[in-house]
């Protein structure tokens, strides 16, 4: 005998070798060789045949969305770019640049009042905001810096609204101003505004009038007016 045969019959299992007995409740199927050589024996002659699985639950169908009603919101370009619209009424953004604008009133509560309105509602309007609690100071402060825009009152001691516009509009040698600043527009701002008052303030050269309690919508308008604007006829007219 050769060694490859020693070899084969030291592995071969007995024909009649018995796996363990299964637990009860258990079946065995038996598998036949198919080889023809009853010298080899199969290793297995019966296997264990587990119970069948439990049938499993089907998944869920899901619905399209088409089938629900439910529409994909389709957003364009302009719409994922979308930010809030800042707030700037056109009528009231004519003036190309910003102004310096000069205010004058004797009572401090009425000039921080009419500074604050400005800087709240008009800010892309005003570059800097000049104050002055009188007459005088108004005209010493028009003697060295040029402005775009004055707010006059009319009430004050000493030199009171009209006069100061007065000396504004002709010049005097008590009281001079620069020459860019003799036709820089000049707005009232007073609890006089009857007609007889508006006359007067035409007279002396003025450009508008606001009344006291100022109201936003009238102040914007009024500015706006007098900067576009070429007459003073709305003074008269308002």
């Amino acid at each position: 005998m050769t060694l490859t045969e020693q070899a084969a019959t030291s592995i071969r299992l007995p024909a009649t070798s018995s796996l363990p007995t299964p637990p009860p409740g258990i079946k065995t199927m038996s598998f036949e060789t198919e080889s023809s050589d009853s010298s080899i024996s199969p290793v297995l002659t019966s296997c264990i045949s587990l119970p069948p699985s439990p049938p499993s639950t089907p998944a869920p169908k899901v619905r399209k969305a088409a089938a629900l009603g439910i529409r994909k919101a389709q957003r364009s370009k302009h719409h994922e770019r979308y930010c809030p619209p800042v707030f700037r009424p056109c009528k009231y953004t004519t003036c190309r640049r910003r102004m310096n604008v000069l205010l004058v009133d004797d009572n401090l509560i009425n000039l921080n009042i009419l500074s604050q309105t400005l800087r709240k509602h008009m800010p892309h309007m005003i570059d800097h905001l000049e104050l002055a609690k009188s007459g005088v100071k108004a005209l010493e402060l028009l003697n060295i810096q040029s402005y775009d825009l004055v707010l006059l009152d009319i009430d004050m001691p000493i030199l009171n609204g009209i006069e100061t516009a007065r000396h504004i509009r002709q010049g005097s040698n008590e009281y001079d101003v620069l020459a860019c600043n003799r036709t820089i527009p000049i707005v009232a701002v007073t609890t006089n505004d009857s007609a007889d008052w508006k006359r007067a303030y035409y007279d002396v050269g003025m450009n508008g009038c606001v009344s006291k309690p100022i109201a936003v919508d009238i102040l914007k308008k009024t500015i706006n007016g007098v900067l576009t604007r070429n007459t003073r006829d709305q003074l008269l007219s308002a």
